[in-house]
C-alpha cells in the first residue's frame, strides 16, 4: 500500500507547542502526533 500523511501548515493553532517543533512532531500521551497517523489502520 502507498500512503501521503499531509503534515503541512504552521500549526498556529498549536502554539504555543509549535513554537519550536512542526505540528506533527507534537506529542500527545507520550506518542507524537506522526507516529499515531501512522499507525492507524
Amino acid at each position: 500500500m502507498n500512503a501521503m500523511i499531509f503534515a503541512a501548515g504552521l500549526g498556529s493553532r498549536l502554539r504555543p507547542l509549535t513554537n519550536d517543533k512542526p505540528k506533527a512532531l507534537v506529542e500527545i500521551e507520550g506518542t507524537t502526533m506522526l507516529e499515531i497517523d501512522l499507525k492507524k489502520n
